[in-house]
């Protein structure tokens, strides 16, 4: 019966890709100067700022004349790694990028266990971008649930991390430090 077999198969769609080191010091501290002239608002699911599930703060970046190295570079990037693992029809990348601070505190910063699927069902690939070096937090984590298995993700300094939008993953509570991260989503038609 292999013969009528038509579907094809691939393994690494609960899986994720990274680029160790590939923002430089300079890129990160580009970022981090244009995020200065934007406004910082607190993190919030789906508008709902509830501190027990998500405690952060985001700055958001559009897309101009500024940032436009940025998002070529993850668009760039996220071919390669889409290429090599996924092959998902992916269209376009129509969120602004977020930078994403966690501090320590009385009430730690962190992000419980979610998707990034939200309402938007087109999301497709999730980026995060270790912003910070990971000697400036202790905890933290970006980590994935991967089967039964919780999995941290690389926190070396610039490095590019993209996975399926569709993997369970958090942030784990800080408990020294700050750690910045950037993130977003590229979408594409709805998984069928």
């Amino acid at each position: 019966m292999d013969e009528f077999n038509l579907l094809e198969t691939n393994n690494n769609l609960v899986n994720y890709y990274f680029f160790s080191k590939l923002f430089t010091n300079q890129d990160i501290s580009n970022i981090l100067d244009i995020s200065k002239k934007y406004n910082v608002i607190e993190g919030n699911v789906s508008g709902v700022i509830d501190y027990s599930y998500r405690k952060s703060k985001i700055t958001w970046l559009p897309l101009n004349d500024e940032t436009r190295f940025i998002y070529k570079r993850l668009v760039d990037l996220m071919k390669t790694a889409n290429k090599n693992m996924w092959n998902f029809n992916i269209t376009n990348l129509k969120d602004n990028i977020q930078i994403t601070e966690y501090t320590e505190g009385d009430e730690p910063s962190h992000y419980d266990w979610h998707m990034d699927l939200g309402n938007n069902s087109t999301r497709k690939i999730s980026v995060s971008i270790q912003l910070s070096d990971e000697t400036d937090y202790d905890d933290c984590d970006l980590e994935f649930m991967i089967h039964r298995s919780i999995i941290k993700a690389p926190r070396e300094k610039g490095t590019v991390i993209f996975f399926p939008s569709y993997i369970t993953h958090r942030v784990t509570k800080i408990k020294k430090g700050k750690r910045l991260s950037l993130v977003c989503w590229f979408h594409g038609p709805s998984f069928v």
